[in-house]
């Protein structure tokens, strides 16, 4: 009778201490992939060109007095600091896209289950970064003047869209000359352009 009374005790026992080990192990683990992340991230942040343009010029001119737009008091030129400011918004813009597209085939790998919840959660910090980067644009943006806060992303989507376009521009005369080099090794004729179609 004694027995039948510490057996489901000790299997409930056995069950705990198991969990325990296991919720400790993951939670370790799970601390130690974020730890990597925020170190890798921290030393991309490091050669962040743009963040890191905007930031010198930004120090430079906290050193010295604010003034109007057109003041002397403005040791780095305003627009200076605007374009390095536009620019740093474009490279966020680039990474939000760089980023959606990366959740759309996370999305399809969990689904069939080729990878486990933590790269969701490494996602899902890469993406909070991303927000923090845009709210610290924001209020940079509305140092200038408060409209340009509002104005400042939808400048840096067209800037993104233009170079889209021009990369695709550019890549057509790649994709011609290749097409061509493989029509010439088929042995078939080549019709040049004419300079007025070039």
């Amino acid at each position: 009778m004694a027995l039948s009374i510490f057996v489901p005790i000790a299997y409930i026992a056995t069950l705990f201490a198991a969990l325990a080990a296991f919720s400790k192990v993951y939670r370790r683990r799970e601390t130690r992939r974020l730890q990597e992340y925020q170190e890798s991230s921290n030393a991309k942040n490091e050669v962040n060109a743009e963040r890191a343009i905007y930031n010198t010029l930004a120090d430079v001119q906290e050193e010295f007095p604010d003034g109007g737009a057109d003041d002397s008091g403005w040791v780095v030129p305003r627009a200076t600091l605007q374009g390095a400011l536009l620019a740093r918004a474009v490279n966020v813009l680039k990474s939000m896209n760089d980023l959606r597209s990366d959740k759309q085939a996370l999305a399809t790998l969990l689904e069939r289950g080729s990878v486990g919840d933590d790269a969701a959660v490494l996602l899902e910090t890469m993406d909070n970064d991303i927000r923090k980067e845009v709210m610290a644009i924001v209020r940079e943006a509305g140092r200038f003047d408060q409209s340009w806060s509002k104005l400042i992303f939808q400048s840096a989507n067209e800037i993104v869209a233009n170079l889209r376009y021009r990369d695709i521009l550019l890549d057509i005369g790649k994709q011609r000359e290749e097409e061509a080099a493989k029509t010439r090794q088929m042995g078939l004729p080549v019709r040049e352009m004419s300079a007025s179609t070039k």
